[in-house]
C-alpha cells in the first residue's frame, strides 16, 4: 500500500475538526511507545509515525494512529535500515500537513525535518526527542574497539554534530530530569522534561504468573526478568548470565525480554533456564514480571527508563544501568542502579538482593512510587509540552531559555537559567 492508503480523509479535513496532527521520524522507534500513542489525546490528536523498514506502506493503527513504514538504506554497523532520502520525508509532510513534527533521531535528521517543513505555512513546531545517549555510548564503543583514542575522538564529534542539530530545532522534549540536565550541560537551552508512562494496570503485581513460573522456580530458584531492548544490551546477556550462575546458591531462571534476533534466540537455545519474551507480546511480558523477583534493566537507548517503570509498577525489585534507571530507583527506593555498569556489578547487586531478602518489601515501594506515572497522564503531560511549543512558534515568541518541567497536566515548572551558548 502506498503512503496514506490507510487515511480516513484529508489531513484539511482532520484540521477542519480541531484534531491536531504530530508526526513523528525517527530510525530508531521504542517497541513500547505505540500503545501510549494509541492512548494519548484521544479525539483531539492524530499521531503520525515514520519508520525506516523493508518496503513502503501505510499501517493503520485505528482512526487517530499511522504508521508510515519507508523503505531504508543499510548501513555498515547498524543493524537495521535508516531513513536517508529526504524526498520520501517531504511527501508524508506535505501529505498529511502536521502541526508538528518530532525528531527522534537528533544525530542525522534535523536537518531533513526542517527542510520537509519549508512549504508548509503555517509552519510546524519542530521538536527533538531524546532519551539518552544511546547513539553516543554505541559509537565510542565500536571505536574503542579500533582504538580508545579514536573512541574518544569519535565521541567528541558526534556530541558537536548532536548539540548543534538539537539547537536548530525550536525545542528538546526528554524523558527524564537526568536527561535535560545532560543536554543543559552540552549547551541544548530549551528543553521539557516530559517522563515516559506506563500501564499500572497491565503491569500490576496481581497479574497471574505463567503457568510454567512455578515449575522452573521449584527448588528455590530466582527468577530473574533482564530488559535488553538494543543490542548492545544483548550482547551482554552470555556474560551476564554465567555471573548470575556463579554467584546464585542455584542457577536462576532467567526471562529475557528483547526483540528478535538470531542472537537472542541462539542465548535462549543454549540455556534450559532461559525463556525469551519479545516485546510484541505485551501480556505474557507483563505476567513474567509479576513473577520475578528481581528484574535487570539494561539502558537501551532510553537510559532504561521504559523497562524501569515496567519492573516497578510490576512490583519487582529492580537492578539495572542507565541515567533513567538510576533516577528511577533512587526516587523509589526499590532496588540498585548504576549509571554505568559493569555486567559484574550487576550480578553482584542481584545476588546481594537475594541473599537479603528483601525483595518484596523493595517491590512494594516502587509500585508505590511509580504510581505518578500512569500512562494517560504522562501522555497528556507530553501533548502539553508539544502544545506550548507550537504556541510559541504561531505566534512568534519562540521558546523561553531554560529547563521545563511538566509536573501535572497544565502545570508549568520552569527552571531557567544562562543560555551555555558558545
Amino acid at each position: 500500500m502506498g503512503f496514506g492508503g490507510a487515511l480516513d480523509g484529508s489531513a484539511l479535513a482532520w484540521q477542519g475538526r480541531g484534531v491536531l496532527t504530530i508526526l513523528e521520524v525517527s530510525n530508531f522507534v521504542d517497541p513500547r511507545v505505540d500503545d501510549e500513542r494509541q492512548r494519548a489525546g484521544a479525539g483531539r490528536v492524530r499521531w503520525v509515525s515514520v519508520r525506516p523498514g523493508a518496503g513502503t506502506w501505510t499501517q493503520a493503527r485505528g482512526r487517530e494512529f499511522l504508521i508510515e513504514h519507508v523503505e531504508g538504506q543499510r548501513i555498515a554497523g547498524l543493524d537495521q535500515p535508516v531513513l536517508v532520502r529526504p524526498a520520501r520525508l517531504r511527501a508524508l509532510v506535505q501529505l498529511h500537513r502536521p502541526s508538528v513534527i518530532v525528531c527522534g533521531s537528533p544525530a542525522s535528521m534535523p536537518a531533513l525535518v526542517q527542510l520537509s517543513g519549508l512549504r508548509l505555512d503555517p509552519r510546524p513546531a519542530l521538536i527533538g526527542a531524546w532519551q539518552a545517549d544511546a547513539l553516543g555510548g554505541a559509537v565510542r564503543r565500536e571505536l574503542g574497539r579500533v582504538d580508545e583514542r579514536l573512541a574518544a575522538v569519535g565521541g567528541r564529534a558526534l556530541g558537536w554534530w548532536t548539540k548543534q542539530g538539537l539547537r536548530s530545532l525550536d525545542a528538546v522534549v526528554v524523558g527524564s530530569r537526568s536527561a535535560a540536565l545532560d543536554l543543559w550541560g552540552r549547551g541544548v537551552d530549551r528543553i521539557y522534561v516530559a517522563p515516559r508512562g506506563v500501564d499500572l494496570e497491565r503491569f500490576s503485581p496481581d497479574r497471574a504468573a505463567p503457568e510454567s513460573a512455578e515449575a522452573l522456580r521449584a527448588g528455590g530458584r530466582m527468577v530473574i526478568c533482564i530488559d535488553a531492548p538494543a543490542r548492545a544490551d544483548v550482547e551482554l546477556l552470555p556474560r551476564l548470565y554465567a555471573a548470575l550462575c556463579r554467584g546464585l546458591a542455584r542457577d536462576p531462571v532467567v526471562v529475557v525480554h528483547a526483540a528478535g534476533s538470531e542472537a537472542v534466540d541462539r542465548f535462549g537455545g543454549l540455556h534450559p533456564l532461559v525463556q525469551v519474551c519479545g516485546f510484541a507480546d505485551v501480556e505474557l511480558r507483563a505476567r513474567w514480571l509479576a513473577a520475578c523477583d528481581v528484574a535487570v534493566v539494561l539502558p537501551g537507548r532510553d537510559g532504561g527508563w521504559g523497562g524501569c517503570v515496567e519492573a516497578m509498577a510490576s512490583g519487582a525489585a529492580v537492578v539495572g544501568v542507565g541515567d533513567g534507571v538510576l533516577e528511577l530507583v533512587r526516587g523509589g527506593g526499590c532496588g540498585r542502579g548504576f549509571a554505568v555498569g559493569e555486567v559484574g556489578r550487576v550480578a553482584e547487586a542481584v545476588v546481594d538482593l537475594g541473599r537479603w531478602g528483601g525483595m518484596v518489601e523493595l517491590g512494594r515501594k516502587g509500585r508505590g512510587w511509580v504510581e505518578r506515572y500512569e500512562i494517560e497522564a504522562c501522555g497528556a503531560r507530553e501533548l502539553a509540552c508539544y502544545e506550548e511549543v507550537l504556541g510559541g512558534v504561531r505566534d512568534g515568541r519562540g521558546v523561553a531559555v531554560g529547563v521545563h518541567e511538566r509536573m501535572a497536566p497544565g502545570v508549568l515548572a520552569d527552571r531557567a537559567g544562562p543560555s551555555n551558548r558558545d
